[in-house]
């Protein structure tokens, strides 16, 4: 696999969405793209030329962690990054019935959300951001990958 990172430009309106939309500034990770929508990031103490090098010599997979979707100038955070960069804006802190049937995979509908944006929230309970969902008109639409689901 070829590293592929994120172009500057690209980087500019991912920080920035981070910023504008979930509160997040503080960001100092190089931005790796996995697949065409995927995105990884990556903390290490390898620079942005020695991965490269690196995965010139070696059959790398995968590097770093998995970071999110990116498509469409809309940035969807995986739980992991959620909980690594601790979004302080469009949260939805929800109750433990409804984090039951969240943690099912089940899309809620939740009244008295009107103050939230439209788009990606993070829903979080008890302190614990359990991933990021939709906000529709009607409900929120639930992201939670299969693996991660409670039976």
């Amino acid at each position: 696999m070829n590293i592929e990172f994120v172009s500057t430009g690209e980087r500019k309106q991912i920080l920035k969405i981070l910023e504008e939309e979930y509160g997040i500034s503080d960001f100092n990770y190089l931005i790796i793209r996995s697949g065409k929508e995927k995105l990884r990031i990556c903390s290490g103490i390898l620079s942005r030329e020695e991965l490269i090098s690196l995965s010139r010599i070696l059959n790398i997979d995968l590097v770093g962690l998995y970071f999110g979707f990116y498509k469409d100038n809309e940035l969807r955070l995986s739980i992991d990054a959620c909980n690594l960069l601790k979004p302080s804006k469009n949260i939805l802190e929800i109750s433990d019935e409804a984090a039951e049937k969240w943690m099912k995979g089940e899309d809620l509908m939740i009244t008295g959300i009107e103050k939230l944006k439209k788009g990606f929230i993070f829903i979080k309970n008890s302190g614990n951001f359990l991933g990021t969902g939709k906000l529709t008109e009607t409900k929120i639409l639930n992201f939670l990958p299969k693996e991660r689901r409670r039976k």
